[in-house]
This record gives structure tokens, C-alpha cells and sequence, in this order.
């Protein structure tokens, strides 16, 4: 985008503030639109798996590093988050939701 070969680019935050501290035509960018906060993808694991173990060694892996490389990297730490609310976290409507009917239905027709 800073060499003018595109217009717009959709980041998560951890990677726009790798961007930031890494790359300085940085600079010539700006955020036109930022959503807001949520919890990143969840690990997952098979439900007859104790999701525990699996849990503390991705902690330690990520406390292993010393300060400086995790602070480089911009790795804090590992939340859990309770099922029920990150499930409560909406989902974004799919890409035929800025559409109308109409060009639903004939989306439909054809696929």
C-alpha cells in the first residue's frame, strides 16, 4: 500500500503493530476504520482431550521467550476464555448480508 499498489488492506491488530514497529513506510499509512476488541481464534482440541495440558505447555512456550523477544513479538500471554462468552461475540454477517434479496436469490439460481 505505501508503494501505491493498493488502496486498502484489512489487518488484525498484532500484525498492524508488527507493521508499525517493523516497517517504517508505516508511517505513510493510516487506519480509515477499526473494529472493536475481540478474543483471537481458540485453540482447539478434540473433546475427549484434556484441554489442560495443552493449555499450560502453549503458557510456557510463550513465557519462555525472554521479555524483550515477547514484548517484540507482542505476546502477553495466554487467556482463557469462557465458552459461553466468547461464543456471546457476534459474528459478522457473511459477504451475501450487504446484498438484497434479489441478488441473493439469483446468487442462489446459479450456484
Amino acid at each position: 500500500m505505501a508503494e501505491g499498489r493498493a488502496d486498502l488492506a484489512a489487518l488484525d491488530a498484532v500484525s498492524w503493530a508488527l507493521v508499525q514497529d517493523h516497517e517504517p513506510a508505516a508511517r505513510a499509512l493510516r487506519v480509515i476504520e477499526a473494529t472493536a476488541p475481540t478474543p483471537a481464534l481458540p485453540y482447539i482440541t478434540a473433546a475427549t482431550r484434556d484441554p489442560g495440558p495443552i493449555r499450560a505447555a502453549l503458557a510456557a512456550g510463550i513465557a519462555d521467550p525472554a521479555e524483550e523477544d515477547r514484548a517484540a513479538l507482542h505476546l502477553h500471554g495466554v487467556v482463557e476464555v469462557p465458552r459461553d462468552a466468547y461464543l456471546a461475540v457476534p459474528t459478522p454477517s457473511g459477504p451475501e448480508a450487504g446484498r438484497g434479496a434479489d441478488a441473493q436469490a439469483s446468487a442462489s439460481e446459479t450456484g
